[in-house]
């Protein structure tokens, strides 16, 4: 596997196993429908939450500026065909954490940020 994949795979376990502990429950992971794909669709309670994972090996990235609006675009057809293939008929939101490693792909040193409604309707 190509070093940035591992290091985004690795990235995508520690988001699951951190939103875990703050209580959410997984639904899938890597869920892909045609070239469309959400890193994570979990439940808070019971409000759905489609989540970017976004991993850097340093420095801090702001998720704003780590998705650009074309990543923006993506994230939200993803989410768009999901609730209509599903039939989501409640509320939803779009959620990106992001994770720096200081120890490369192994993940050794790192660091956590969630950001709840990180990406809204204006930001398509």
């Amino acid at each position: 596997m190509a070093e940035h994949n591992e290091l985004g795979k690795n990235g995508e376990d520690l988001a699951v196993n951190f939103l875990e502990g703050k209580g959410y429950q997984i639904i899938a992971r890597n869920w892909r429908c045609g070239s469309n794909e959400l890193d994570i669709v979990a439940l808070d309670g019971e409000t759905l939450v489609f989540v970017e994972v976004k991993t850097r090996h340093s420095d801090y990235i702001d998720p704003r500026t780590s998705m650009s609006k074309s990543k923006i675009r993506n994230f939200a057809r993803a989410v768009t065909i999901y609730v209509k293939k599903m039939n989501i008929m409640s509320d939803f939101r779009l959620d990106v954490v992001i994770i720096v490693t200081n120890g490369g792909v192994d993940n050794k040193g790192f660091y956590i940020e969630h950001y709840e409604d990180a990406i809204l309707p204006t930001d398509f």
